[in-house]
């Protein structure tokens, strides 16, 4: 599962920084500040998913990662236009063979209650990501460490990270990773305080008062509850960059609604969203300014429950994915998106940057439904034991609730009906109770969506070996699981990258998933709000943001 070999310089080409906002028919100022005439630096940003933890050892949704790096920082951290600097670590000494970093913690980084920020912080953290028993879904991304994913298969109680004392941690890898730093910017590899943790372990990231951070904002406010939920960060007077950080206060909403979402916009109530109503012409939006185009590198998909009949029949399954309308689905739904073709999208980086993986590798799916679709998806279906659909038993799709996602399930149950007269019961559930039936594998069909950690194919196809905890769909191929393991240990990066072809065509082939579209980042902002910026990895960091109307 470990990702490999990152293209130098290809994350920060991919990053779109952006230094003026849009939706300029709308812009509401906020108020000075007549003390010293300066704008108040404040912003309230939109999201769509309910966190359900800011736990950076457990949290996997976009919208929580982005809230928990303003609350967490690493070693390293991401500056203007994503440039990977040193965070919490102010020195870092690499071995010759390039597989030791000792890194020097900052004497003046502290934790939000004023706390110094240890090495120690660091070693407990990173060991109880891969600690076996400790769930979570992003114990992959420590892999990069010596005997980490031994560590947590319990195979051995080595690891290769140490804290020497306070102020030295010694991090040794399984092999040199160019890209280190980059990985080292990733939630996972946040510290953590072991007192805080352990007093309350499943729930210490829940909630305002046991919330205890490093970063550049300090949580003071957590609403939960079916009105607007909300989350209030306000500035880290401990943070030992503070002078540097403009904001004061960011107030993040939970907004699924699209439409709630875009009014609140222009009626002044957000500052930033990202969630735009069906109805809108997405191109002339862009046109007039109104939204920004970016790219990003997401697959949402659909996958199979491989441990429940009929869904163990390569048949069904391939039949189930010829008639989904992809094309449909984005001109219904999700406008200025592209039909997902195969699994891995579109800027990933092949055996060199001047080549794109998803162009060479091609397509595999059709993005639209045709007539020849639909009757070679009725002779598998028949050829299954179903023919016409008869005695085909009720799929239950699992999907978390927002206004685009049920949409998605809607478009999808029609198409099923229509094509093959299977019954489709869709189960849409919050955040954290959808997290949970998911991980259980309660469903027989489940709304998936992949946001790469890094610009690497093996990013996206890692997350289907046999041994993965993201792997939810218990599809097994020992063919696909040989192929990334020789594509992991190769340093050729043609024979790397044709590995890495051959297993995808191997999960499309089996059919174990159902890709839908490769996302594309439409999003709005006010122009007093500078500096906001939005990454192909979907990454947003307001310790660089100020609000500036006459800027």
């Amino acid at each position: 599962m470990i990702r490999k070999i990152i293209k130098a310089g290809v994350v920060l080409s991919l990053i779109l920084s952006l230094t003026a906002g849009c939706g300029q028919k709308a812009n509401q100022p906020k108020e000075p500040n007549t003390a010293n005439n300066q704008y108040v630096q404040e912003v309230v940003d939109a999201i769509v998913n309910d966190p359900a933890t800011l736990d950076p050892g457990v949290c996997n949704f976009v919208d929580e990662i982005n809230i928990a790096a303003q609350l967490f920082e690493g070693l390293y951290r991401k500056g203007a236009n994503g440039k990977i600097e040193l965070g919490t670590a102010e020195g870092v000494q690499k071995s010759s063979d390039n597989l030791t970093y000792t890194f020097k913690i900052r004497k003046d980084a502290k934790w939000s209650d004023g706390k110094p920020v240890t090495a120690y912080d660091f070693e407990y953290g990173w060991k109880r990501v891969v600690t076996p028993g400790f769930e979570n879904d992003v114990d992959y991304l420590m892999y990069f460490i010596k005997d980490a994913e031994k560590h947590r298969k319990g195979q051995t109680k080595e690891l290769g990270v140490k804290a020497i004392n306070a102020q030295t941690l010694v991090v040794k890898l399984e092999k040199p990773i160019s890209y280190f730093d980059q990985i080292l910017t990733l939630h996972t590899y946040y510290p953590v305080r072991k007192d805080i943790v352990e007093k309350n372990p499943k729930l210490w990231a829940t909630y305002e008062d046991t919330l205890i951070g490093n970063g550049p904002f300090k949580i003071s406010k957590w609403e939960k509850g079916d009105n607007v939920p909300y989350i209030e960060v306000v500035k880290n007077n401990n943070y030992w960059d503070n002078t540097n950080v403009k904001l004061t206060k960011i107030t993040t909403k939970v907004i699924s609604n699209a439409e709630a979402q875009w009014e609140s916009f222009h009626q002044g109530k957000i500052d930033i969203g990202s969630s735009i109503p069906q109805d809108k012409d997405i191109n002339q939006l862009i046109k007039d300014k109104e939204v920004v185009s970016a790219p990003t590198l997401t697959t949402e998909y659909y996958i199979f429950n491989i441990s429940r009949k009929p869904f163990n029949d390569i048949k069904v399954r391939k039949a189930i994915s010829m008639v989904v309308d992809r094309e449909g689905i984005i001109n219904q739904v999700n406008k200025g998106s592209n039909p997902a073709t195969a699994f891995v999208p579109f800027g990933m980086p092949d055996k060199n940057v001047t080549l794109d993986f998803r162009k060479v590798g091609g397509d595999y799916l059709n993005p639209k439904v045709t007539e020849s679709n639909i009757n070679e998806a009725r002779k598998l279906l028949a050829e299954a034991g179903y023919p016409e659909g008869k005695g085909f038993p009720t799929i239950k799709l699992l999907v978390n609730n927002t206004a685009k996602i049920n949409s998605i399930a809607t478009i999808f149950k029609e198409n099923l009906k229509k094509n093959l007269d299977i019954n489709v019961e869709v189960s849409s559930l919050e955040t954290s109770l959808f997290k949970e039936e998911r991980t259980k594998g309660n469903f027989d069909i489940c709304r998936m969506r992949w946001v790469a950690d890094f610009s690497d194919a093996s990013n996206f196809l890692e997350i289907f070996l046999s041994d993965s905890s993201n792997s939810m769909g218990r599809w097994i191929n020992k063919k696909y699981d040989t192929l990334l393991k020789e594509a992991s240990n190769s340093l050729d990066e043609a024979v790397r990258m044709e590995k890495l072809h051959q297993a995808e065509k191997i999960l499309i082939e089996e059919a174990s998933i159902v890709p839908i579209y490769f996302d594309t980042n439409i999003f709005f902002f006010k122009s007093y709000v500078k500096n906001y910026t939005k990454s192909a990895l979907e990454e947003k960091n307001f310790r660089i943001i100020s609000i500036d109307k006459n800027r």
